[in-house]
């Protein structure tokens, strides 16, 4: 009789079956996309998997980075520790410029060289200008975008420590005050990098090359003769976009964190932790998720428009726009 009975399954192995069965699932979708015929798809593939790894990867060695920095403070004071969420912050800024300048091949007197090999198991084969122009390419930008969200954590870090001040228990409100400081603050900062890496590599008359970006688009004869005419200027080029890219990825990473951490405190009144967690176990009513579900249809509905917007103007446009505020403002500094 026993043997014909049911078996009964407890929660705990339906849901480990269901893991793994989702995790199953998930691996051999991966599988599927990273080798799809389509090479934009394997592109995208890719770039999405680079960087959930980068992001995964960044905030584990900011948060192992920032627990051993405060716990050697100790009992310090607290602006001892809020200098130290500073300066963390900067320095992985400073390291996001050296580092990438260093991986990009900008220093190198010739970045690309003709009739060049390399080791391919027991074999030689030929080291192309492109495969060069490629191997630098991708060194720069996995270094660009690991320390990039280091960065960011720790910018989100410290917008936090500027969030939780003992004024904002008063006046919640205030908390939202965080989100234009910081964002001046990475304006700033941003534009300062901006004008030590052009004074200090390039020089004040620093023309950026127009080389297309991607090398396919124009023969490989004519491709190979600018990579060895212009080879500096072409990887400057591509060092002062990635690196401009990642730190608009740091100043928007922590402007749109913060903001919602503060719309969080306003509906829920709880304020969330530096990270975005709620430290205790609070139950909320069912009315806080439809206002945040409402919050969220509101700023992609403002994200559609902006989007409009700025196809209103041409890139000319927006750039001379950019060139005028960045003049004036180095006018007032002087």
């Amino acid at each position: 009789m026993e043997a014909h009975e049911r078996e009964t399954v407890t929660e705990a192995e339906l849901s480990i079956s269901l893991m793994l069965f989702g995790f199953i699932t998930f691996t051999m979708s991966l599988f599927t996309l990273v080798n799809d015929p389509d090479e934009d798809m394997q592109y995208y593939t890719w770039s999405v998997i680079s960087a959930t790894i980068s992001i995964f990867v960044g905030v584990l060695m900011f948060v192992s980075v920032n627990e051993a920095v405060h716990a050697g403070l100790g009992d310090a004071p607290q602006l001892a520790h809020s200098l130290a969420d500073l300066g963390q912050m900067i320095f992985y800024m400073i390291l996001l410029q050296a580092l990438s300048l260093y991986t990009s091949g900008v220093l190198e007197k010739e970045p690309f060289k003709k009739h060049v090999t390399r080791r391919w198991g027991k074999k030689s084969i030929a080291y192309t200008i492109r495969d060069q122009r490629d191997h630098k390419m991708s060194l720069m930008k996995c270094w660009a975008m690991l320390i990039g969200h280091m960065s960011g954590f720790a910018s989100i870090n410290l917008g936090g420590t500027f969030q939780h001040g003992p004024l904002y228990e008063q006046y919640p409100m205030l908390t939202f005050l965080a989100v234009p400081v910081m964002y001046i603050f990475h304006y700033t900062i941003g534009s300062i990098f901006e004008c030590v890496r052009i004074r200090c590599l390039t020089g004040v008359d620093f023309i950026p090359s127009t080389v297309a970006r991607r090398y396919s688009l124009i023969p490989q004869e004519v491709a190979e003769e600018m990579h060895l005419a212009e080879g500096r200027v072409i990887l400057m080029t591509r060092y002062q976009e990635q690196v401009a890219e990642s730190m608009n990825e740091i100043a928007v990473i922590t402007v749109s964190f913060l903001f919602v951490q503060a719309t969080r405190y306003q509906i829920t009144g709880v304020l969330p932790n530096k990270m975005g967690l709620e430290l205790e176990d609070f139950i909320h009513e069912g009315s806080c998720s439809v206002k945040l579900s409402g919050v969220a249809i509101f700023l992609c509905i403002l994200m559609i428009i902006c989007v409009h917007v700025k196809g209103w103007f041409s890139p000319e446009e927006v750039s001379f726009a950019r060139r005028a505020l960045r003049q004036l403002i180095a006018d007032g500094e002087r």
